[in-house]
């Protein structure tokens, strides 16, 4: 009875409503990838040798937008996050490695050079910017080069064994500069680069005490950087020799740090003396 009633079952139902393996059943399965209708797992693994289908529904594939469903918009939004993990994870790796790099040339600059090279959180948009590296123990410093005089700054990469003479050569020398930066640094190609200022800012300062090393001509980048701290790149102002005056070496003392030890020795002063008054007046008291 149960057989005649599966047989009539069967009858009613079109081909398009059976399984495209057996094509005895009606469909209960159909395939992510490729949509092929199955009734069974024996036909859903059959259909996957066969016609060599992992059954994996495909993320990009096309959807027109007349058949786009609210399933389509889950999928594509599942799909995005999944891309978004991903993406940190390789991020996350490539923070990795990068640092087990940084730790290395760090411990290679301070052991040989003795400079103490810092480095900033991930994130930073300086760490981002540092395209300093190290090859076969040869460093090549990215450096920045503040002219405040025109209000503009310039990156660019140079060899640990180049000197800063040469180094400004490649900004203000015709033939060895870019014309539009020449130009854009015409005060400073016409003062001349022997008449230049060279100053790096002394870092672990407190911001209303900022000071500045003045660097030499002659000496490569590492010599100058030597005993300082560096944090990710050395920043160089470029200085006109008119407006030199107006950068604090370490060393130098304001007249507001000058008055301040003064005021502060001063009440020092107030306040000792006082006490020694209290000092008398209690022991008058108790000879009384």
């Amino acid at each position: 009875m149960a057989t005649e009633d599966t047989d009539s079952n069967l009858e009613q139902t079109g081909l398009s409503e059976r399984c495209e393996i057996c094509k005895d059943q009606a469909f209960k399965y159909k395939c992510p990838r490729c949509l092929t209708k199955s009734c069974s797992l024996q036909c859903v693994q059959k259909h996957k040798q066969e016609q060599n289908c992992n059954g994996l529904r495909d993320k990009t594939a096309f959807v027109k937008i007349k058949d786009f469903t609210d399933i389509h918009l889950l999928s594509d939004y599942r799909f995005l996050e999944d891309v978004g993990r991903k993406v940190y994870s390789a991020t996350n790796d490539n923070a990795y490695t990068r640092s087990r790099k940084n730790a290395k040339m760090m411990r290679v600059i301070n052991k040989h050079h003795g400079v103490q090279l810092r480095f900033l959180p991930y994130g930073s948009s300086k760490r981002r910017r540092n395209g300093t590296h190290m090859k076969q123990r040869n460093i090549m410093w990215l450096t920045e080069w503040i002219f405040p005089q025109v209000e503009t700054k310039h990156t660019k990469k140079f060899y640990k064994d180049i000197t800063l003479h040469s180094c400004l050569e490649t900004f203000l020398v015709p033939g060895e500069s870019d014309p539009v930066i020449r130009h854009k640094l015409k005060p400073y190609a016409q003062a001349g680069i022997d008449n230049l200022k060279l100053f790096m800012k002394v870092e672990d300062r407190p911001a209303n005490s900022v000071r500045f090393y003045e660097l030499s001509h002659d000496k490569t980048i590492t010599e100058n950087l030597q005993g300082k701290v560096v944090i990710e790149y050395p920043t160089i102002h470029v200085v006109l020799p008119e407006d030199a005056k107006r950068y604090r070496m370490i060393g130098e003392e304001s007249s507001e740090d000058t008055s301040d030890s003064s005021s502060d020795s001063a009440s020092e002063t107030d306040s000792d003396e006082s006490s020694s008054d209290k000092e008398v007046i209690a022991k008058t008291n108790s000879n009384t």
